[in-house]
């Protein structure tokens, strides 16, 4: 039902500040974590993001995929597994810039018929950056 009125009202089911809300909340998850091990996600560091075909078998090839992600700057890889890829970037991971990258690699992967499944990095703490 919820769908349906965002669709009548914004021509799709979620509209774009509904897809920045959640990858913003999805990314602060992911920082409270690095926040417990003491990473205040400020340092670059690899980080790895994840893209899969959609369920519905209707998206791009993947090295359309692939060519998207590289015009990002990424270096990809496939993943292990469901013919998905892996993206890596050299990145702080704070809230702001990186929140509004995210999204718009979230969404340019979308428009592909592709799904992103976020991202991942290792945990960097002041004393081993000094």
């Amino acid at each position: 039902m919820l769908s349906h009125l965002l669709k009548k009202l914004f021509g799709k089911a979620k509209p774009d500040f509904a897809v920045k809300l959640d990858q913003a909340a999805a990314n602060e998850q992911i920082r409270q974590i690095l926040r417990k091990h003491g990473d205040d996600g400020s340092t670059l560091r690899t980080v790895e993001h994840f893209a899969y075909p959609s369920k519905s078998g209707e998206g791009a090839e993947a090295s359309a995929v692939e060519a998207l992600l590289k015009q990002f700057g990424f270096a990809t890889k496939p993943a292990v597994q469901d013919g998905g890829l892996i993206a890596e970037h050299e990145s702080a991971v704070a809230a702001g810039e990186f929140d509004l990258f995210t999204t718009r690699v979230a969404a340019a992967i979308g428009e592909l018929g592709w799904d992103y499944d976020g991202w991942g990095c290792p945990v960097v703490t002041r004393k081993e950056n000094s």
